[in-house]
């Protein structure tokens, strides 16, 4: 359309025809010698108009060309490329430093000038990593500029194949050729998903690095044992990465509960490399604790805030359901008498479920009729966390045996009446770890006079084991949960285990280490969450703000919609009730910050059998480059640069033709 303006040459052609000047005669006598100086002169003059006729019409002419923006095409055979689409990799290893800003701040500076390659009328795409519906649109080149103003940092990771797959909803609404470029410093982005990417469709990528890649993260904490009591010493274990490539050197790191600090460990990080460490703390009240740990690490900070919280109970709540036979006054009764435990007993006749719900710690002591709804509770107690501790009973049947392999999947056979010792102690296991300070040699085992063997033995892991290899008590992972087996009967006509030295830590170890099946944090990105509360409207509000929304509630706890949640603490609301607290952090997969070279990622496609054109990182004539490369040579900064000389030419002419 701009070639219309060469009708602008008129311009100056029609000044040189039309003189507008106004001639005023002379008379003299004798004309004859001014005859042969008006011939010359008007011959010098026409060929001076015409030389200024001609630079003028050369700058009117090279200054519209220019103007048209001309390229010459690098495939005479390209089809004509009317969309274009950008990825901007948004994610939070962006925010590293190059020493001129962050790796965002090039890679929207690059969609600008790669914008500005293209011809008017070209279709735009920005697709970063929210994934939001708008970005699944073509528009001008105005409303992309203005969305690319707008990106910021976001949490959301993507793998390359996903940021594809993303791309091609949108394509399939129009067909046609696009181009792609996709901005990232691929950090962690080349997944090992396989990729079908249209011949349509040409890629290119401009990887971005960063002049220093130095990150510190917190990456984690737990606590060592699974149950947090008041006036008790706790140990919370958190692990901090260097994942720079230069050591670091007394690096505070800020621990506080309820907001006020309770440790500052001071750590020496060697570079890429992972350091675990503890504090010890001492719970004042019951209750939720919300801590924060806390290091200072610039730029890249999204991973310097770790949140937590602890739930803090008065006591470990251990429930023993007794059959028949069992007499008052048990070993468990008689152990967990003391303050730091809440014991209750029934038999199995009279079930309390409420006591159950309440428990940590399920004890089934010689139950020989197992009903349906204990066996619930009792799968219920190991989905939710806890521990249940299974003791075979005297006698039993098959009827039984059916009942608690339907129950638990464990498998009791024969009764074996051979008497022998326990000959082996799993000391690796949680219940016997850190127990022993001498080694077991010459210690004088528990002994068994009858015990019941189990066919599937193999599905779990034996603790204390008899000579024969059969285990005495036997463990299985189920869900949360831990479910222990006794295979013998606590009854001196059945063993002596009870009265023995080992029964004393293995059973208050298996109170403590009996959770309830909810971590200390969880990723923001989590989108199930389980939980206890059972109510028909809850609401998840952040403390110390007012953001609060209401999540999905499901019979097995609350759904979060992608997105929704911040790092902090979160406390879930039923009314003027408060029932649980919840802490978020980010996912810390781009902490690490480990850039793959041009040529890997050239390799990565090359695997797949994909074409793609790969630029050198951001320079100034980076516009210059995509054109050249997208579209062709262009050719309007020639023209330009002629319209310039152009107009210096008739300069010069004008001051020459004055003298």
């Amino acid at each position: 359309m701009a070639l219309w303006a060469l009708a602008l040459i008129s311009v100056p052609i029609a000044i040189h025809l039309f003189q507008f000047r106004r001639y005023k005669k002379l008379f003299f006598s004798d004309v004859s010698l001014l005859k042969e100086v008006r011939t010359t002169s008007q011959t010098k003059n026409q060929i001076k108009h015409l030389l200024i006729l001609l630079t003028r019409i050369l700058f009117v002419g090279m200054l519209v060309l220019a103007f048209a923006e001309p390229f010459l095409p690098f495939d005479s055979q390209l089809d004509k490329v009317d969309r274009v689409s950008i990825y901007v990799d948004n994610s939070f290893s962006m925010q590293a430093s190059t020493g001129n800003g962050n790796l965002l701040q090039h890679a929207t500076q690059a969609g600008y000038a790669i914008s500005t390659s293209f011809p008017k009328g070209t279709k735009f795409q920005l697709i970063t990593n929210r994934f939001e519906a708008r970005e699944k649109r073509f528009t001008d080149e105005e409303e992309f500029l203005s969305l690319l103003d707008d990106v910021e940092p976001t949490p959301q990771h993507r793998y390359l194949s996903e940021v594809l797959s993303f791309q091609e909803q949108a394509l399939y609404e129009k067909e046609g050729n696009v181009k792609t470029f996709l901005l990232s410093d691929f950090n962690h982005v080349l997944d090992s998903a396989q990729m079908n990417v249209d011949t349509n469709n040409d890629l290119s990528a401009m990887p971005l690095t960063a002049s220093v890649p130095e990150n510190v993260s917190v990456d984690s904490a737990w606590l060592h044992t699974p149950i947090t009591q008041k006036g008790a010493e706790q140990r919370l274990a958190l692990r901090v990465t260097n994942h720079g490539s230069n050591p670091i050197a007394n690096l505070a790191v800020t621990v506080s509960l309820e907001g006020e600090q309770v440790a500052m460990p001071i750590l020496d990080l060697p570079p890429k490399e992972t350091v675990d460490t503890s504090i010890t703390f001492i719970p004042q009240r019951a209750g939720y604790l919300n801590g924060h740990i806390q290091v200072e690490d610039y730029p890249v900070s999204f991973d310097n805030d770790y949140y937590f919280t602890v739930y803090v109970t008065e006591a470990i709540q251990v429930v023993e359901v007794t059959g028949k036979a069992i007499k008052p006054n048990t070993p468990f009764q008689r152990l967990f008498s003391g303050e730091a435990f809440r014991y209750t007993s029934f038999s199995q006749d009279e079930i309390k479920q409420d006591a159950i719900d309440r428990a940590q710690v399920l004890i089934l002591n010689e139950v020989d009729i197992l009903s349906s709804g204990l066996a619930a509770l009792a799968n219920e107690k190991l989905l939710s966390g806890g521990n249940v501790l299974v003791i075979a009973p005297l006698n039993m049947n098959d009827l039984l045996r059916s009942a608690y392999a339907n129950a638990f999947a464990v498998e009791f056979s024969g009764i074996d009446t051979t008497s022998m010792a326990v000959s082996i102690v799993n000391e690796k296991h949680f219940l016997f770890n850190d127990v022993f300070d001498a080694p077991l040699d010459q210690v004088n085992m528990p002994s068994v006079h009858q015990h019941y063997r189990l066919s599937n033995a193999h599905r779990g892991e034996s603790i204390l084991a008899l000579y024969n290899g059969d285990p005495l008590l036997w463990s299985k992972h189920i869900a949360f949960g831990d479910l222990f087996v006794l295979t013998s009967p606590l009854d001196e006509k059945a063993t002596d285990f009870y009265k023995h030295a080992l029964f004393v830590p293995a059973m208050i170890n298996m109170a403590a280490h009996a959770g309830i099946g909810k971590s200390i944090a969880y990723d923001v990105n989590t989108p199930l969450i389980k939980t206890d509360a059972r109510v028909e409207r809850a609401e998840l509000q952040r403390l110390n703000d007012s953001t609060a929304f209401i999540p999905g509630l499901s019979h097995n706890g609350i759904l979060l919609e992608n997105g929704l949640v911040e790092p902090g603490h979160y406390a879930l609301r039923s009314g003027d009730s408060t029932l649980e607290f919840y802490s978020f952090n980010y996912d810390r997969t781009e902490s690490e910050i480990d850039l793959p070279s041009a040529e890997s990622i050239q390799r990565y496609f090359t695997d797949r059998q994909i074409d793609i054109r790969i630029f050198d990182e951001m320079t100034d004539q980076l516009a210059m480059q995509v054109a050249e490369a997208n579209v062709g040579t262009k050719l309007w900064p020639i023209f330009a640069l002629l319209a310039l000389l152009a107009l210096v030419l008739e300069t010069v002419l004008l001051k020459l033709f004055s003298k």
